[in-house]
C-alpha cells in the first residue's frame, strides 16, 4: 500500500438515501523492513570517494521517515574505507548519504545492515576501475636475472603496471631505453 493522503467523497444518487460528505485520511508507512542503497555514480575510480544514499523502506517500498535504527557497513572490497556505524535521527526522515571509498578494481558490493535487526539490510554494487599507474607498485623483472655478457644470451623483461592499490592496468605501453652502457676494462 502506498503511503499517501486519500480523500473520499460520497454523493447521493437518485433514489438513494445516503449521507453526503467528504472524508480525508492518511495511510502512513509501515515498519522498516529493508534498506535501499543508491551510489552516485555507480562507477568509481579506485581510491575516489563515492556518495551512497541509504533509504529506510517498508515492505511496500515506502520511505519510513520514523526509522531511527543504527546501521553498520560492510563491503566485498577488503581495502574499502567505510563509514562508522550511524544512527538515523528524526531529521534524516529515513534517508542519509555516506561517503564510501573502494580500492579494489572490479564489481564490488557495499552492504548496510541494522545493528539490532539484521534482517533490515540492503546491498548495492559498484564498478571500480583502476586508478592511474603508480611507480611504487609497478615492477620490472628480468628472467633470468643474471646473464653472461657474450652478446647472444638474452633475458626476458616483464613489466607489471599497477595503480597505488595494486590493481593491474592492462593495455599500457612500456618503453625501455638503452641509456646505460656497461664497459669492462680488460687490462
Amino acid at each position: 500500500t502506498k503511503a499517501e493522503t486519500i480523500t473520499v467523497a460520497v454523493n447521493s444518487t437518485a433514489g438513494m438515501s445516503l449521507a453526503q460528505g467528504t472524508s480525508t485520511f492518511t495511510v502512513d508507512p509501515n515498519v522498516t523492513t529493508h534498506l535501499v542503497l543508491v551510489p552516485t555514480p555507480a562507477t568509481q575510480t579506485a581510491g575516489v570517494p563515492v556518495s551512497v544514499s541509504v533509504t529506510a523502506k517498508d515492505a511496500y517500498g515506502n520511505t519510513t521517515p520514523a526509522y531511527t535504527g543504527t546501521i553498520a557497513f560492510g563491503s566485498s572490497d577488503g581495502q574499502a574505507v567505510l563509514p562508522a556505524n550511524y544512527t538515523f535521527t528524526g531529521g534524516d526522515a529515513g534517508v542519509h548519504a555516506f561517503n564510501v571509498t573502494l580500492k579494489t578494481a572490479g564489481v564490488k558490493s557495499v552492504v548496510a545492515t541494522d545493528t539490532v535487526t539484521g534482517s533490515i539490510t540492503g546491498t548495492t554494487n559498484l564498478t571500480v576501475t583502476a586508478a592511474a599507474a603508480s611507480a611504487a607498485t609497478s615492477t620490472l623483472n628480468a628472467s633470468p636475472s643474471t646473464i653472461v655478457a657474450d652478446g647472444s644470451t638474452t633475458s626476458t623483461l616483464t613489466a607489471t603496471i599497477n595503480d597505488a592499490y595494486n590493481n593491474p592496468i592492462a593495455g599500457k605501453t612500456v618503453t625501455l631505453a638503452n641509456g646505460v652502457r656497461l664497459e669492462v676494462d680488460r687490462d
